[in-house]
């Protein structure tokens, strides 16, 4: 019984980030963890199987987060 084991483009995953730590700057919010590696190499040595929590980028989430939100008030 063979898994095909996938590379998959984390940044591409609704659930990835990038944190604050310089030892481990990326995260899977999904799977509560940060990892020094793309979180897909982290799920692979883990469980030995490609990480089934993949879930692609809409389109609006990728519109909400290049847009910054209107702020009440004047402008200098």
């Amino acid at each position: 019984m063979s898994d095909k084991i996938t590379k998959l483009d984390c940044a591409q995953c609704q659930h990835y980030y990038i944190t604050w730590d310089k030892e481990r700057p990326y995260g899977c919010r999904f799977f509560g963890f940060k990892s020094p590696s793309a979180p897909w190499l982290s799920v692979i040595e883990s469980s030995g199987q490609s990480c089934h929590a993949f879930c692609a980028k809409t389109q609006q989430t990728l519109s909400s987060q290049t847009t910054t939100p209107k702020k009440d008030g004047w402008t200098a």
